[in-house]
């Protein structure tokens, strides 16, 4: 599974640094509701000004981050897989014809689809979200130690559960992306049967062929 992870660091990256920075982002949201809390007695409209221009400021830039973050963890998963279904692909070719018809068609579909996608969720997408959730508690500890107040501690909740509505009015363009991979998707089990219905016609020869056509016509990104 390692391989699959080196495969793409770049753009698993770029998935970990844009949510570390909607973190910090989302964040730094109270230290801006604690400025107003101490400037009660003497705030000017200046002043004023100011923080809710740092609080649009801050507020956008974690839009930003959170679409980025849903865009990378989308593109990386959906290579991953591609990648999983042909690495799959490519060991059932080499199957002789008694152990291919050890199994069903429809078991081959399930792999394809349902045992790949929960591979997807259940390893690669835990192991990353892990060290999301450590980041996020690192960032939001250093926030609460430096700014320690009963007021900033209410507010950091609060602003932590936006994580709940910012990928909300983030997703549109993320929705349409995925719907687009998923009709993809559908298409795979038209791809899938048709190589399979034409296993017994598989040899040496003819599986370069195969495997070009099965990556071309499923190829998500």
């Amino acid at each position: 599974m390692k391989k699959y992870f080196y495969r793409y660091k770049g753009v698993i990256f770029m998935d970990i640094l844009c949510s570390t920075l909607y973190t910090i982002s989302i964040g730094a949201i109270p230290i801006v509701s604690q400025q107003l809390l101490d400037a009660v007695g003497y705030l000017t409209a200046v002043f004023l000004g100011q923080l809710i221009l740092w609080y649009v400021l801050l507020v956008g830039l974690g839009m930003f981050f959170q679409y980025f973050c849903q865009y990378f963890g989308w593109l990386w998963t959906s290579k991953i897989e591609q990648d999983l279904r042909e690495d799959l692909m490519d060991k059932i070719l080499n199957y002789n014809y008694q152990e291919f018809e050890s199994y069903k068609k429809d078991e081959y579909l399930s792999v394809f689809t349902n045992d790949v996608q929960a591979i997807s969720n259940q390893y690669f997408l835990k192991v990353i979200d892990l060290v999301k959730s450590s980041l996020m508690l690192i960032i939001y500890g250093i926030y609460m130690v430096y700014f320690l107040n009963i007021w900033i501690a209410l507010v950091i909740v609060v602003a932590s559960l936006l994580t709940l509505l910012t990928p909300q009015l983030t997703s549109r363009r993320l929705s349409e992306d995925r719907l687009t991979y998923m009709n993809r998707l559908g298409t795979l089990t038209n791809v899938v049967l048709d190589v399979l219905s034409g296993f017994a016609l598989t040899n040496r020869q003819t599986k370069p062929h195969i495997m070009d056509h099965f990556k071309k016509e499923t190829r998500t990104v």
